[in-house]
């Protein structure tokens, strides 16, 4: 799924900066996406992991998409 957001930020082979980057932001947007769901505790880990990665597919499926 992450095929077209490499390619849209480097037309060229992606580098480990470009993974590093992309893995922050993702987690910086799990971190919010997880206050805003306000689970009751951990337990729900899988369930709001499950909704922000559909999330995430949606939107990576706009090819001019870049994260």
């Amino acid at each position: 799924a992450l095929k077209t957001h490499f390619y849209n930020i480097a037309p060229e082979a992606p580098t480990l900066s470009h993974f590093q980057q992309t893995f922050c932001y993702l987690m910086h947007e799990f971190h919010k996406f997880w206050i805003e769901e306000d689970p009751m505790d951990i337990m729900e880990f899988n369930r709001v992991r499950e909704k922000f990665r559909k999330r995430i597919i949606r939107q990576l499926q706009n090819p001019d998409m870049a994260l």
